[in-house]
């Protein structure tokens, strides 16, 4: 083209430019108001085309507003519920429909049978009251019972189950149960913990249900927009897609069935599940229970999942949404939906919570008042009547030395390992038999005492170790303690004690303490009641041969018994006035009864002629009964000193009252007792009839 054509054409384009310009320039001033500035052809052009824009993206997003209420669509998902809207349609197959169906089928089935085993055997009231009615009877029969008390630690079987011990082996549910109610009532803002957590739980559990009962009503509303035809119709789009532009009435109707169901399900799903997590008294599992009976609802996806047809599965991957009409009802759902939540949430709390709060605060007090007295335990005694003593409070800070030594002895038996290395590691236990261990352990003291000793001193233990185990004092365990020799030189009080120590002392060595001799001098300890094996030292031939010496009616002379240990040790008992458990004085209830100072006197300066010289001048009588009694009724002898002086306390005529004297032995084994006693001394008969 010519360069005068060019410049020509470009005069003529710049000429339209300039009158568009003018004109686009009055077309905004027109549009302003009459008091705004006007827009010119020097203006800047950017606030020009600002201007110019403006109209038209205020129009663009009105009309978004506009499309987007009007844009709802219900999708098709692959789920068992959308899945068989399709069956039986043409194109699908016969097979592939019947496959649908019978997912349908199943997963109805296992959702209704869902709803049907939970409503009737898990939504129960755990604290009902024959419930309450049996924890009061557990508490009144076992959890103060003397046979439930912790054996070492002398806990109460309540005091332990409101401490919540993990050391529990029996009552493990009422503990549970107990610790479970206390983190519930626990409380939070104002209110129980588990109650807020419950309502959480219940409002995630009603809003599964709530966009269930949605997808529903959405999926039918849809569906009724089709329009009718002869047969069920889908096209492809240009798109690619495919859509739904025909339904017939058989088919409207099956989803009208499909609808029904699926409300039924979450409805029966509905009440059952809620009542189920009131009920629910552990806070960690309310979370789970919800989240199950949300599993519940989505069962319906699993089983499309694990067994869906290729082509109702493509079909519906591939499926346009259906347009939904806007209406009232339609707009308004999820505000219904959110009130609807809020009240049946509401009412579920106002009604069952609260109730189950309540159940829960009636049954600690059961189990654990506050007010209530735990630490003590009780006994029925043979006539029928209660009686009942102190326990430790669980947790003890303070525990007493022999249930420490428990604990330590226990300790070093699990670090043995085994049976031979505790044999040779561990001093403070006996190695018993399993027979051995559950025959002694049902055995009284005097029991154990008689049959698990053979009358002779311990020589294969370690005494102080032993005493350790029992006492957890550090000072018995030295190697100073180890035989009985030793124990008895270094503290002879101890085959004296009326403690535990002085029992098992006197058992581990009977022949050092005295129990081993008709002539031991340890008055009523020489039982076994109090560690003596009595029974079988006087079957050992030193024992016949004393007891056969006293038939001759021969006093011990002063010189004899002032070396003799055994006379030696009944002087000390009298003298320290330890008569032990089964003294004269506990029997007779009054501390009068307790030998006087200037009898003792008497016996430890004199020996036999002391107890003559009494008995001559016809004073300390009772103190004489004390100084020669030698046992209980059936007892021959061993204790006091009647063997050890047999004429001055077997003079013939009380002979037959004194239970170390050869005619009151003679008439035990004959089986009479002798004559009535005489008044004036029946604090024998009391003695004798223990």
């Amino acid at each position: 083209m010519p360069p005068d054509q060019l410049q020509a054409l470009e005069s003529k384009m710049k000429q339209m430019v300039d009158d568009l310009r003018s004109e686009l320039l009055a077309q905004i001033n027109r549009s302003r108001p009459a008091d705004a500035p006007k827009a010119t052809a020097n203006s800047d052009e950017e606030t020009g085309a600002a201007e110019l824009e403006k109209p038209a993206q205020e129009t663009t997003i009105a009309n978004m507003q506009e499309e987007l209420n009007e844009m709802v669509e219900v999708v098709f998902e692959e789920s068992v519920w959308d899945s068989s809207t399709f069956v039986f349609m043409s194109g699908i197959g016969i097979d592939q429909s019947l496959l649908t169906l019978f997912c349908f089928l199943c997963n109805t089935f296992i959702q209704m049978l869902t709803c049907i085993v939970l409503g009737y055997y898990l939504v129960e009231n755990p604290l009902s009251s024959d419930k309450i009615e049996g924890l009061e009877r557990w508490r009144t029969s076992e959890g103060h019972s003397f046979r439930t008390t912790d054996p070492l630690n002398l806990h109460s079987l309540v005091s332990r189950v409101c401490g919540q011990d993990y050391g529990l082996s029996i009552a493990t549910s009422q503990r549970d149960l107990y610790e479970d109610m206390d983190m519930y009532t626990t409380k939070f803002m104002g209110a129980a913990a588990g109650g807020w957590l419950c309502v959480v739980a219940m409002a995630i559990f009603a809003m599964y249900i709530a966009v269930e009962m949605r997808k529903t009503v959405n999926y039918i509303l849809a569906i009724c927009t089709i329009p009718r035809g002869p047969m069920t119709l889908v096209k492809r789009t240009d798109a690619g897609s495919l859509r739904l532009c025909a339904i017939t009435p058989v088919r409207l109707g099956w989803c009208g069935v499909i609808a029904i169901i699926r409300v039924t399900v979450a409805a029966a799903l509905l009440i059952p599940g809620s009542l189920w997590l009131c009920y629910t008294m552990k806070m960690e599992t309310l979370m789970l229970n919800a989240s199950a009976l949300g599993f519940v609802l989505d069962i319906d996806e699993t089983i499309f999942a694990l067994a869906s047809p290729l082509r109702i599965a493509g079909l519906l991957r591939t499926l346009d949404p259906i347009p939904l009409r806007r209406t009232k009802l339609v707009s308004c759902a999820p505000a219904i939906c959110i009130i609807c939540l809020i009240a049946f949430v509401g009412i579920m709390s106002a009604g069952r919570i609260e109730s189950l709060k309540n159940d829960m605060e009636k049954a600690m007090d059961t189990i654990c008042g506050k007010t209530n007295w735990l630490d003590f335990q009780f006994a029925v005694d043979p006539l029928g009547g209660i009686m009942y003593s102190n326990t430790i409070p669980f947790p003890s800070t303070s525990l007493s030395n022999e249930i420490q030594a428990h604990h330590t002895v226990v300790r070093d038996l699990i670090m043995a390992q085994t049976y031979e290395t505790a044999k040779q590691t561990v001093s403070a236990a006996y190695p018993r038999t399993h027979n051995e261990v559950k025959l002694w352990a049902t055995f009284d003291q005097a029991q154990y005492v008689e049959y698990a000793s053979a009358c002779q001193d311990e020589t294969n233990k370690h005494i102080g170790s032993w005493l350790f185990g029992i006492t957890n004092e550090a000072s018995y365990n030295e190697a100073s303690f180890a035989t009985c020799k030793q124990v008895a030189s270094l503290t002879p009080s101890l085959c004296e004690d009326s403690s535990k120590i002085g029992l098992n002392v006197r058992w581990m060595c009977p022949v050092t303490c005295g129990c081993a001799s008709p002539k031991g001098g340890l008055l009523y300890f020489a039982t076994a009641d109090l560690g003596c094996p009595m029974k079988e030292c006087q079957t050992k031939n030193d024992w016949k041969r004393m007891r056969s010496e006293t038939d001759q009616l021969v006093d011990s002379t002063y010189e004899e018994l002032k070396v003799d240990e055994g006379f030696l040790r009944l002087v000390r008992i009298l003298r320290r006035g330890q008569l032990g458990n089964n003294s004269l004085a506990k029997l007779l209830g009054t501390p009068a009864t307790m030998v006087n100072k200037t009898s003792v006197d008497n016996f430890e300066s004199l020996g036999c002629a002391g107890i003559q010289q009494l008995m001559d001048r016809g004073v300390g009588g009772l103190d004489v009964q004390i100084i020669c009694q030698t046992g209980k009724s059936g007892y021959s002898g061993g204790g006091g000193a009647a063997m050890m002086c047999p004429k001055a306390c077997c003079h013939s005529t009380t002979e037959h009252q004194w239970m170390g004297c050869p005619l009151y032995r003679r008439a035990l084994t004959n089986q009479n007792p002798g004559p009535s006693p005489n008044p004036a001394t029946s604090v024998n008969t009391t003695l004798d009839g223990r």
